[in-house]
Order: structure tokens, then sequence, then C-alpha cells
């Protein structure tokens, strides 16, 4: 008997609260989608697939495929989804590449229960609602930027997680929710960094808890004033009102430090459109300055 479309959006999101209490990891807590499915053995790749988003392989296997040509964002819920296939079973699938505006169109079941199992993998209601009380921010209230800020901390996109918080959580309602929409990340970006916002960044605060903060060579980030960098993947370039703005420079993992608050996280850089096994993807290449 085929679920409804409800149906299918109950199960998915028992499903993916189950992976969490299964992997020890509590609903209010941020995660990482590729150290998630790490600890679920199955094996990740990245490869150039144009017009693929990910690939499920269930024999032989499981393995999943990831386009490196995606935003970091897009590929964690991509590997998300992907799980999503392999939590239930729906055998070797492939997904193709779909513009932001035609996902959730006309999907087929499976793909519905994948997307659904990811949202609610990675944006759990008590992780939306906890990592918005850390920021003393109110859903009723929030605006772009701190919207722009929350979906770096759940590690998904700005329209992703405005979709999420109204059609799957009810937490804002639909006019709230478009209003939010006619702000686009790069937008905000470039607001921020009073440069060109094309370049992925991530808004990092004291707040910020239980997840590295990962980039790929290239990608900006914010951190706390007053941090020290540990390591030479980060090189700080400036400063504003929100704190230390910082690029990544070379892949490896580091770490930042705030002495006065005691405040830490390690921050992962992977290389520009990374091709290979997930698990390499920071490891340090000493021939390579990728500032050059």
């Amino acid at each position: 008997m085929s679920l409804t479309r409800r149906q299918e959006s109950v199960a998915a999101m028992r499903a993916a609260l189950e992976t969490r209490r299964q992997l020890g990891i509590e609903r209010a807590s941020p995660v990482c989608a590729f150290d998630i499915v790490e600890k679920c053995k199955v094996e990740v790749h990245f490869a150039k697939l144009p017009t693929l988003e990910g690939l499920y392989v269930k024999e032989p296997g499981p393995v999943i495929f990831l386009s490196s040509l995606r935003p970091t964002v897009r590929q964690a819920f991509n590997c998300g989804h992907e799980l999503g296939h392999h939590v239930f079973g729906h055998g070797t699938r492939a997904d193709e590449y779909i513009e932001d505006s035609q996902r959730g169109c006309a999907q087929t079941p499976e793909e519905h229960i994948a997307d659904t199992f990811s949202a609610h993998l990675l944006m759990p209601k008590q992780a939306v609602e906890a990592t918005l009380k850390d920021r003393g921010i109110t859903a009723a209230k929030i605006t772009p930027l701190q919207a722009y800020r929350v979906a770096n901390q759940l590690g998904v996109g700005y329209s992703t997680l405005i979709t999420h918080i109204c059609w799957s959580l009810g937490m804002i309602p639909a006019d709230q929710a478009n209003g939010l929409l006619k702000s686009s990340p790069k937008t905000l970006r470039a607001e921020v960094l009073n440069q060109d916002g094309t370049e992925h960044l991530v808004i990092a605060d004291t707040t910020w808890k239980a997840v590295p903060i990962d980039l790929q060579v290239g990608h900006h980030v914010i951190l706390p004033a007053g941090c020290t960098i540990q390591g030479s993947q980060l090189l700080a370039v400036t400063e504003n009102a929100l704190g230390v703005v910082a690029q990544a420079v070379a892949p490896g993992m580091t770490r930042v430090v705030c002495g006065d608050t005691q405040w830490a996280a390690f921050v992962r850089v992977s290389r520009r459109e990374y091709e290979g096994r997930l698990i390499y993807r920071h490891l340090e290449d000493p021939d390579v300055d990728e500032r050059a």
C-alpha cells in the first residue's frame, strides 16, 4: 500500500531521529552530515559529476558518490539525502542535478523520503530551537543575517533552513519565509565582507558548538574577535564588526582559540572541488602552496 505524502514525511522524520539516537547524538545538537555517514559505515567519494547531485550504490557497497562541483552546504544536504536512501533500503539511486526552485516538484516517494530524512537529520526542531536560543534569536523576529548564521551552524543552506522551519516545522508563517527568501546568501556575504559574495562564508561566534568549521580553500570564515589561529590553513585578512575575517588557504586541520572566553573550535579545510575519498579530504600536501 502506497503512503501519503504526510505518512512519508513522518516516516522519514522518525528514521532521522532514530539514526541520531543510535549514534548517541542528542536531538538539540548540530551535526555534520559527513561525520554521521562515516559513523554509519557508509563509504563516501567525491567526484566531478556535472549532471548529478549524488549517487547511492547499494551493491557492491554501500557507497555514496557526491558531486564535487556543488557548494559545500549542498554537498552536506545531498550526503544526508543519499544516507536516507541507504536507511530506507531504496537500492542504487542516481539523483540528477536539480535547480533549487525545482527541487521537490513531482518527486517520487523515494526522493521525497530521502529529502525529508536529510532535513530532519540535520535540522530537527530541537536543534533549530537550541541554535536560536544560544544566540538570543526568536524565530518570529529572525533577520536574514541571523538566519544565515543559524544555517551555518546547522551545516545547511540559507534557503534550505528557511523552507524547513516554515513548511516542515511550522516555526514561522509563509509570508515571513517569503520575505526572508528575498535575501540571497550571495548578497548577505557581500554586505558582511564588503566585497564580492561569491565565495562561501561561515560566520562562527562563541556559541558555535558540537561540529568543526568545514571550509574549502578560498572560503572565508569570521571568527570571534581576539581569536588565535593555530596553524597555517587559515590566514587572517581583516576585521569587521562581527570579528576576525580569515580565508582558508591550504588543506588540513587547525584550531582556533579565544583565551578570554575559553571558546575553541576545530577548522577543517579541503581542496577546492576535492575529488577522492571522504576520509582523505583534509590531508595536508606539503608540496603544494594553494596561495600561489
